[in-house]
């Protein structure tokens, strides 16, 4: 689980495209006897499962870039002083 929180993004990307390839193999070798439209709408359900796993689980271990901050809310960008500042 440790791997996962520091590249979340790779391992589900490496995970959908995986069982994307597994299925391509399946399909190639006759295992999966189905149409070219069923091998399509099979590989879109497959990508559409992994952005939803990302959007759901990914976002627990990044940080947003528009305004990100840390759990308690606290700003994680500082602020930039302006010219008359300096």
């Amino acid at each position: 689980m440790n791997r996962i929180k520091e590249q979340p993004v790779g391992i589900v990307n490496l995970i959908v495209a995986a069982i994307e390839a597994f299925i391509a193999v399946l399909a190639s070798f006759n295992f999966l006897q189905i149409t070219t439209e069923q091998f399509g709408v099979l590989m879109v359900l497959v990508v559409a499962i992994g952005a939803i796993v990302n959007w759901f689980l990914v976002r627990q271990y990044t940080t947003p870039l528009a305004r990100p901050e840390d759990n308690d809310g606290t700003p994680l960008v500082r602020s930039v002083p302006r010219g008359d500042e300096l």
